[in-house]
């Protein structure tokens, strides 16, 4: 009998662990499988270490894109098959593998054990699995965080608004907020412009297609070819930031002919702030605080159950009826 160890965050937006309980009980019957809801991070760290001694077949985890950054930490690079339920507020992650559905199609999904070996990008210590950047993204993220705990209603919104919370929530800041740029020193091999001294409002890490549900900064970027997409922006004004993302978002257009928006491919990339301590926010979290962040890849280097054509060309999927039904 295989075994499989079931990981819930209770904390992420379209939590409800009684139910999924059940669901998965009833339809993994055939399997041993062990709920896990472990509070904190050092308690969390603890248990998928010792699933990963005991050896367990899989690993499901029901949560966001955060969740599944917090396991990978533990998991990448081991032999265990990981599984993720998407019941976070984006999901990116889930949306690239159209890892969505229905509890039945999710557990056909789990049962095919059909599998992905996809790159983890690491910044400094930390592994990074969907996207991320510096400079506002952050600045986003903690006025999202901010209205969660202080607005009520706010988390309950997130629910149904789901990934797009993010892009509305630039189109906020850069509308009410203070228009910040940043001064970076960014090196790589394939560095299209000079990167001494850059001023720039972000940087963003892109290790898939898709941003925040349905900001498709990264088209021509996969998961699992041991490279990963940096986008630059060195626009030096609101409006002119905003015609680029506009640009994106609404027309699905990729810039090219905006002088002030570079992106390449590379595996390799430095980026020192001369701004001072700077957080890098990635998959939906804080990744990790630093002046200096080097960004690598570990090739396929984590084994993930998912659909069996190839999410790495296909369109990202957006509903999330398996949590909506839930």
């Amino acid at each position: 009998m295989k075994r499989v160890a079931v990981y819930f965050n209770e904390h992420s937006s379209n939590a409800n662990l009684g139910t999924w309980r059940r669901e998965l009980s009833e339809a993994l019957y055939r399997y041993k499988v062990e709920f896990k809801s472990p509070l904190g991070l050092d308690m969390l760290s603890k248990e998928l270490k010792r699933d990963v001694q005991n050896g367990v077949d899989s690993i499901i985890g029901i949560g966001g894109d955060g969740t599944a950054n917090l396991m990978a930490q533990e998991i990448a690079g081991g032999k265990i098959k990981m599984f993720f339920i998407p019941a976070g507020t984006a999901n990116d992650l889930c949306n690239q593998l159209k890892v969505t559905g229905d509890i039945n199609d999710l557990v056909n999904i789990f049962k095919t054990e059909s599998t992905l070996t996809m790159d983890v990008i690491t910044i400094n210590d930390s592994k990074m699995l969907t996207n991320g950047g510096v400079g506002l993204p952050n600045v986003v993220a903690e006025r999202i965080n901010r209205y969660r705990h202080t607005l009520p209603g706010f988390k309950r919104a997130m629910k149904f608004i789901g990934g797009k919370i993010y892009s509305m929530m630039l189109g906020l800041e850069l509308i009410t907020g203070r228009y910040q740029l940043y001064e970076f020193n960014v090196s790589s091999e394939q560095l299209p412009i000079s990167g001494k001294n850059l001023r720039c409002p972000m940087i963003l890490v892109n290790n898939q297609a898709v941003l925040g549900n349905s900001f498709r900064i990264a088209p021509e970027t996969s998961n699992n070819d041991g490279h990963y997409n940096v986008t630059i922006f060195t626009h030096k004004s609101k409006l002119s930031l905003l015609k680029c993302i506009f640009s994106v978002k609404v027309m699905g257009i990729i810039p090219h002919s905006d002088p002030n928006f570079h992106s390449f491919e590379t595996s390799a990339l430095k980026i020192e702030s001369l701004s001072g301590t700077m957080v890098f926010f990635g998959d939906g979290e804080q990744l990790t605080e630093s002046t200096i962040f080097n960004i690598g890849i570990e090739h396929k280097n984590l084994e993930l159950i998912t659909k069996s054509d190839n999410p790495s060309e296909t369109e990202c999927g957006i509903p999330l009826d398996a949590v909506s039904r839930l």
